[in-house]
């Protein structure tokens, strides 16, 4: 009766051992690419079990993760993890574009395709490709193809840069880099996923995905034969966005955001979808948009508070050598002087001595040099209120 027992148990031993490696091979394996991941370069990991398909490698601690559970994830009806951590969905509406991120040098659009469901108030909505407009006006186009029957051994990625498609080799790890933009995009399956990265910018994972006969019988979309609604389940990591980014998934990484999200409900949703509406997948006219395309530019004139560091102006008159320094002057744009109350102090210091009006003028004309003609009253304030300071209000002591 022992021997009996003990024989019982070494089967189900092996047994359970042989379902957990034919669990682990039927498990996707991702790994890290690249000498700059040099701990984990190459180290094979499968994905966790509640995602055997559709897990990333976190190069950072060389663990596998599911990508649309991580902060900058958007899949399903779209399901978005902010970069707060925090989960929301934004339904949006059917054949429209939205702004998903919009900062000074890149805006990110999403098409939403979807399907009205029956006796539903709202479109049951999916991510049908993304526009993304960076490096001042460049394009770039990734989107899903309209598939009837869905076939994992067939490419349905749809890829375009300025226009031009771009067709990679279907191998895993094939690769095209576009070196005047820093940007590489490389296969992470042979078919239907790929990720794109410019460097110090962005990276972008995209798979294409269908909704499966089960997934519409259980939420009841509605999926006919002729249309598996093929969309994209994506992840975003980035890597220098403003402190004032916006956009449906973009404001979450914002210094000053605060969720309005209730993650009390089961399905806690984004609204006001107004805001972030686009007229079309490379438009920059949603209501939050900040994409100027050049850095500079918007440093200058989109910031509420302004940073104008300016070279100290020396000028020598009658023996003594005067030095106006202004460092950073910070000033909010709804307490900007009037341009009337300009005039009457500029002309107040420029009619002390002929000194103060050459030394007003040679500031002023400098500091127009490197600003926005927009702020050209509120630099002549400066520079009077700096000469009354450093020179005209005070003696000569020589």
């Amino acid at each position: 009766m022992t021997i009996g027992r003990k024989s019982l148990i070494a089967t189900l031993s092996v047994v359970v051992m042989l379902l957990s490696a034919n669990q682990s091979h039927s498990r996707r394996v991702v790994r890290c690419r690249g000498s700059r991941f040099a701990r984990c370069n190459g180290q094979r990991v499968p994905c966790p079990q509640q995602c055997p398909d559709t897990c990333q490698m976190d190069c950072e601690t060389c663990k596998a993760v599911c990508s649309c559970d991580k902060p900058g994830g958007v899949c399903q009806d779209p399901r978005f993890i902010g970069g707060d951590g925090i989960m929301f969905y934004f339904h949006g509406k059917k054949d429209k574009d939205f702004c998903l991120v919009s900062d000074s040098d890149v805006h990110i659009n999403a098409h939403f395709m979807g399907k009205r469901g029956k006796g539903m108030g709202r479109d049951f909505t999916w991510v049908h490709s993304i526009g993304l407009l960076f490096c001042g006006t460049h394009r770039f186009f990734l989107g899903a193809k309209k598939v009837a029957t869905w076939n994992d051994s067939l490419d349905q990625l749809a890829i375009a840069l300025d226009g031009k498609s771009i067709t990679l080799p279907q191998d895993e790890g094939a690769s095209l880099s576009v070196s005047p933009l820093k940007m590489i995009i490389t296969r992470l399956h042979p078919n239907n996923e790929v990720s794109v990265e410019v460097e110090d910018k962005f990276k972008i994972t995209a798979r294409v995905v269908p909704i499966t006969p089960e997934e519409s019988r259980i939420h009841s979309y509605g999926i006919t034969s002729d249309d598996c609604f093929a969309h994209l389940e994506l992840s975003f990591k980035f890597y220098s966005l403003s402190p004032h980014v916006t956009g449906v998934l973009g404001q979450t990484y914002a210094t000053d955001y605060t969720s309005p999200i209730n993650v009390g409900l089961p399905m806690p949703v984004m609204g006001g979808k107004e805001k972030y509406l686009s007229s079309n997948l490379f438009a920059t006219d949603c209501k939050v948009s900040r994409f100027r395309g050049e850095v500079e530019e918007e440093k200058i004139q989109d910031f509420s508070i302004l940073d104008l560091n300016w070279v100290a102006v020396a000028w020598s008159a009658a023996g003594r050598q005067i030095h106006i320094y202004t460092d950073t002057v910070h000033a909010s744009r709804n307490k900007l002087p009037t341009a009337k109350n300009n005039l009457v102090d500029f002309m107040q210091s420029v009619t002390i001595n002929n000194k103060c009006y050459y030394l007003s003028l040679l500031a002023c004309l400098f500091s127009v040099q490197y600003t926005h003609f927009a702020f050209s009253s509120f630099i002549l304030f400066i520079c009077s209120i700096s000469i009354h300071i450093n020179y005209c209000d005070y003696p000569d002591t020589n």
